[in-house]
């Protein structure tokens, strides 16, 4: 697997949206990938993204979601995609948004782009309804 960690991504997210779903078979190649890429962020939060869409239960579970992304933030703290990952995870798997807002903060300063400012908000509303 020579290819670059951002064209193996496009290559499963183009598989996915051909078949309108995620297989075993494409966590398997973000598996494979990251065994030649292993310090690669896009690959980390794509594999947190297809488990948590992924039609393959009992082999993941939705804290090894929480786990990728993390690990990605530990790769490198300065890259925002990590952290907007994680405030998505816990706004809309966990349900928590408190939790969320600081993931979303983080991203933002870290220069993410308006789905982090999108999040954020969304956030801030949810705790503004709940009296926070």
């Amino acid at each position: 697997m020579k290819e670059k960690p951002e064209e193996i991504a496009a290559q499963i997210g183009q598989t996915v949206s051909k078949n309108d779903c995620v297989c075993a078979e494409d966590l398997e190649l973000v598996e494979r990938a990251l065994e030649v890429h292993p310090d690669s962020i896009e690959l980390w939060c794509l594999r947190g993204d297809l488990i948590q869409v992924s039609n393959d239960e009992g082999r993941y579970s939705l804290e090894d979601a929480e786990a990728s992304y993390t690990r990605a933030a530990e790769i490198d703290p300065e890259d925002p995609e990590a952290f907007e990952s994680l405030g998505f995870y816990y706004d809309a798997i966990c349900a928590d948004p408190g939790k969320a807002e600081p993931f979303f903060r983080r991203a933002i300063d870290l220069g993410a782009d308006e789905s982090a400012h999108e999040g954020l908000a969304e956030v801030m509303a949810e705790l503004k309804s709940q009296g926070a």
